[in-house]
């Protein structure tokens, strides 16, 4: 501003008051605050569901591992029990219950006839969603066949702003895959 117009607004009470107004800086922290604060929660929140994301595949994977290490030693052929639902609950039991593992873990266990042949895909229907559990194998199979076992994770998404990157299954969630091949041992 310049200064003959500075003095002319200083000469009415109207012109005082506007050049204090414009001249005040309390409240000027809480305004920038108010304009970087929201995106920064965004990304600290983004960031926070990202690391916890990470360490559910990792409990995923950790849990298919040992589970699947039943099949393969042929510990869980020989429990009396082969379901899928036992095997489930060998897996939930391996992943230490961190999340709700029975309502949202499908499995896929299918015996094969080679190695080559052993590159699964991703059993989805043509909306994009997982085959029900029920049309998806489980042949845990017998000595030395090959196996490949198959968990699936549906992980809901909660930041807004940050979960559309991350999506890669309808309604706002990522389908987690843990993916274990391996030959029995001549139990």
């Amino acid at each position: 501003m310049h200064a003959h117009t500075a003095d002319r607004l200083r000469s009415t009470r109207l012109g005082r008051r506007l050049l204090a107004y414009l001249e005040a800086r309390q409240g000027t922290t809480a305004i920038e605050f108010a304009m970087i604060g929201l995106p920064f929660f965004i990304l600290l929140i983004g960031l926070i569901e990202i690391c916890v994301m990470f360490v559910v595949m990792t409990v995923l994977e950790h849990g298919a591992h040992e589970a699947a290490r039943d099949i393969r030693t042929g510990e869980f052929q020989g429990s009396g029990t082969v379901t899928r639902d036992a095997f489930r609950t060998d897996i939930c039991e391996s992943m230490a219950n961190l999340f709700n593992c029975s309502n949202r873990v499908t499995i896929s266990v299918d015996r094969l006839t080679s190695f080559p042949a052993s590159a699964p895909t991703v059993p989805l229907k043509t909306d994009g969603t997982l085959q029900d559990e029920s049309t998806l194998p489980f042949n845990p199979g017998g000595r030395e066949d090959i196996v490949v076992v198959q968990v699936f994770y549906e992980w809901e998404l909660i930041t807004p702003a940050l979960s559309w990157p991350l999506a890669n299954y309808p309604d706002n969630t990522r389908l987690m895959i843990a993916t274990v091949a391996f030959r029995n041992e001549p139990f």
